[in-house]
């Protein structure tokens, strides 16, 4: 701006424009062509709308007034890029944070000239002076023909710039402690791309914004030493706009040393642009700028040529040999988008509506290795019957690991965990290798990306379903669902076990907690629902209004499934768990299963055993295992007639469930029934040889089966040492839920033989998780109480106790000798009687 006595000349349009008629050229600004200098160029002429007029000079009025009073222009950036999406996306800040002193009018006056949308702006020249004549003087008189500066005293100038500095000093110290406690250090070879900006507003590039980072991050990850943060992390991590300094403290909050954020506009109808920029954060310096044009219909081909773009610069100046060697896996432009909008709604928890992108991204890519992963994971949290090893999810998760070629390193090891889900449940062969194997692959995955929520929330689900057969602890599952909430806390699929857990090991408290902070994501779906009903009937004042029986009546099959599962750990006096079970078994016809367990788990063996005598389960019926199983564990405990125990067993040797000795074997070893049990070995032997003749799947699981009854033979003979070294032989087999029952023997043998360590070992592990708890279990803690008390773990003592005393408060009197022992237990321990 050129100021002459009381004239000013722009000079840059007008330049323009001399250039523009020079060359015989019809149009100021073409389509696709942008002219003006950034930091005072109006929205649509970063845009390069065709079509702009004289309100893109107000605009530049607007930016050199701010300007003027401010001492700093309305938007700032390294790049000019940076500055033109600051323009078009960002709103500047007040004048009077500037400088105080501006009358709230100009400012106003200002800030109407810089909206982005020209019909929001001052209409024209004239409007604006007239507002700014009216301004000068209250009675609308003619503008001031002169200022004068104003200066603070001196005495009061100094004073006001210490105060300055000593705020500011204030500050940076207060900055740097928060940083050093709350910043995580950064790691040079982390890679955070953030969700781009999308400057023009509808239309196709709206699904860029997160797909361009969704694309760059799985290309980008495992090139050279890099990897890439969770595009769901990056999302929620994300503030501010596509500029230098929002970058930087993007990279800051996430660990990141690297991060890439960039702009997407369209031009004209058919084409879109791209810039993007890498910034090393920790030396705050751009290593990398790149901008990029294609159709607007292969925005995924915009992102693979950027990421070569990026990988190849990087390589020159940082990381040597750096290469771009993955895609997300399909070649299909329709698929890919489909994919990316089904991500979107995914990190959302909106399971319905990411079920339906996912099914059209298979449809349009028979071959899309990751859409098959996905729909296999939001039909596990959708469908009543699509639990872990469920027909419906097996399809998906073996045709992801078939597909597991060419893909990110993240992305192949959580393929590869999937396929190994599936080959594991429910026809697990016997090699123990692959349990081994699926908790190793996500233990290395999180090592590799411990800043993932994703991959946390997925070790704890191969711990939670199969760590009773890996060795693993309830604590260790707890923990890495709670490690992935607290990188995410808004990662909602990391609830729905948390919760169970927090009852099992932090109480009502931690229960209540887990739930409210799940119910703060304002969640949908079946979880939701089942959530709501749960934190309801932890409240006394909620439990047994209208609302919470119209919910017991009406909440669809999953969602009853989810609140009884959030329950069922629960101790409290009033059975919560319970009275859902009851009110779900009243709504269908014959199905009460999970009532029979929790009947039993919360100590009403005699109810539970009349629930079962209502099915006809008795011989010579064949059934499946699940009354068998629940009518086990109630013999074990004494609860069924020992004749009626006597004749079931019996059974049980002539017919195809020769696996049901891993319960009737031990009432057998503790009736010291070596008849029977010799039976049973000799019955198992000639079942194992067949099935190995005819290489039938069951002879893996016949071989585990017949290895607990021979544990069971030497224990009824009196031989501990052949017992415990068979017993320390067998792991829990995965597919047979409650198999925790050989490896509580073993626990218990080694405790009566004065090896209490060893037996503390085995009972710190998972009993049985991921299955309706049954009463065996609460042995299992009664146990790991005894043999901690007698180490003198007494915090460990006491909680199981207390477990214990709670979970069969009201069991029925053959179980209240147990209650009393705990009763007992914890005064002794504590100093304090309990109720």
């Amino acid at each position: 701006v050129l100021l002459s006595e009381h004239h000013a000349l722009v000079t840059d349009f007008g330049v323009a424009k001399a250039l523009s008629e020079a060359t015989s050229a019809q149009k100021l600004t073409t389509e696709g062509v942008a002219l003006g200098t950034p930091s005072y160029m109006s929205p649509e002429q970063a845009a390069a709308d065709p079509h702009i007029d004289h309100r893109a000079d107000i605009y530049a009025v607007g930016v050199v007034a701010y300007e003027l009073l401010t001492g700093r222009p309305p938007f700032l950036g390294t790049t000019p890029q940076m500055i033109l999406s600051a323009h078009m996306t960002d709103t500047p800040e007040p004048v009077t944070k500037y400088r105080e002193s501006v009358p709230a009018a100009l400012e106003q006056l200002v800030l109407r000239c810089l909206e982005k949308k020209p019909a929001d702006r001052w209409q024209s020249t004239a409007e604006l002076l007239n507002q700014l004549e009216a301004m000068a003087t209250p009675s609308g008189g003619v503008t001031p023909t002169g200022t004068r500066r104003i200066q603070l005293p001196p005495r009061r100038r100094w004073a006001w710039f210490a105060g300055i500095a000593v705020i500011g000093v204030v500050a940076v110290v207060t900055a740097l402690l928060l940083r050093s406690r709350s910043t995580p250090a950064l790691d040079l070879d982390l890679l955070a791309v953030a969700p781009f900006d999308v400057l023009s507003s509808g239309g196709e590039l709206e699904i860029w914004g997160e797909g361009m980072m969704d694309l760059l991050s799985r290309s980008m990850d495992g090139a050279g030493p890099l990897r890439t943060l969770s595009p769901t992390v990056a999302v929620k991590r994300w503030e501010g706009r596509a500029d230098a300094a929002s970058a930087e403290s993007f990279g800051r909050r996430t660990g990141a040393g690297l991060t890439v954020f960039g702009t997407l506009v369209a031009i004209g109808r058919d084409s879109a642009r791209v810039a993007a920029t890498l910034l090393d954060v920790e030396r705050r310096t751009v290593l990398v700028e790149a901008e990029l044009r294609d159709q607007i219909d292969r925005v995924d081909r915009l992102a693979d040529s950027l990421a070569v773009r990026l990988l190849a610069n990087l390589s020159r100046r940082d990381l040597p040999g750096v290469t771009p060697l993955y895609s997300i896996g399909s070649t299909s432009p329709a698929a890919t988008k489909a994919f990316l909008r089904g991500e979107q709604h995914y990190r959302r928890s909106s399971w319905d509506s990411a079920r339906v992108h996912y099914e059209r991204a298979i449809t349009l890519d028979s071959s899309f290795a990751l859409a098959y992963r996905r729909m296999a994971m939001v039909l596990g949290w959708n469908e009543l019957e699509a639990g872990l090893g469920s027909p419906l999810l097996l399809p998906y998760q073996i045709r992801a690991g078939d597909l597991n070629r060419g893909l990110a390193p993240r992305e192949s090891l959580l393929v590869l965990a999937e396929s190994l889900y599936a080959g594991l449940l429910p026809d697990f062969d016997g090699e123990w290798s692959r349990v081994d194997r699926l908790i190793s692959t996500l233990e290395r995955a999180a090592r590799r990306y411990p800043e993932d929520p994703e991959v946390w929330n997925e070790l704890g689900e191969a711990r939670f379903h199969l760590g009773q057969s890996a060795g693993v602890t309830l604590e260790e599952t707890d923990e890495a669902f709670r490690h992935a909430i607290e990188i995410d806390s808004s990662f909602a699929p990391a609830y729905i076990h948390a919760t169970e857990l927090a009852f099992r090991l932090r109480g009502t408290e931690g229960g209540r907690q887990t739930l409210a902070a799940f119910l703060a994501l304002q969640p949908v779906g079946a979880e939701a629902e089942a959530a709501h009903l749960a934190q309801a009937l932890l409240d006394p004042d909620r439990a047994h209004t209208a609302e919470v029986e119209a919910a017991l009546d009406t909440l669809s099959d999953v969602a009853m499934v989810h609140a009884s599962v959030n329950l069922q750990y629960y101790p409290d006096s009033s059975e919560s768990a319970l009275r859902v079970a009851r009110a779900w078994a009243e709504r269908r016809s014959g199905n009460d299963a999970d009532l029979r367990w929790l009947l039993a788990f919360r100590g009403h063996l005699n109810e539970a055993f009349s629930v079962l005598e209502e099915i006809d389960w008795r011989p010579p019926r064949r059934t499946y295992w699940v009354p068998q199983s629940t009518f086990g564990e109630l013999a074990l405990l004494g609860a069924v007639p020992e004749d009626t125990v006597r004749e079931v067993f019996a059974h049980w040797l002539e017919s195809e469930y020769p696996q049901g000795g891993f319960i009737s074997g031990r009432w057998w070893a503790d009736a010291a029934d070596t008849a029977s049990l010799g039976r049973l070995v000799r019955l198992n032997e000639a079942r194992l040889a067949d099935a190995v003749r005819a290489q039938d799947s069951d002879a893996a699981i016949g071989s585990w089966a017949n290895g607990c009854a021979r544990a069971y033979l030497s224990l009824a003979r009196g031989d501990t040492v052949d017992a415990l070294t068979r017993l320390e032989a067998l792991r829990e087999w995965p597919s047979i839920p409650r198999g925790y029952v050989p490896r509580l023997t073993h626990a218990q043998l080694l405790a009566a033989i004065g090896r209490d360590r060893e037996a503390a070992e085995i009972l710190d592990e998972i009993p049985s998780v991921g299955y309706t708890p049954g009463p065996i279990e609460v042995i299992w803690i009664l146990e790991r109480a005894r043999v901690n008390d007698r180490l003198g773990n007494v915090e460990k003592a006491v909680e199981s106790y207390s477990y214990v005393m709670d979970v069969w408060r009201n069991a029925d009197p053959l179980l209240q000798p147990q209650v009393e022992e705990a009763r007992a237990a914890l005064a002794r321990l504590t100093g304090e009687a309990r109720r």
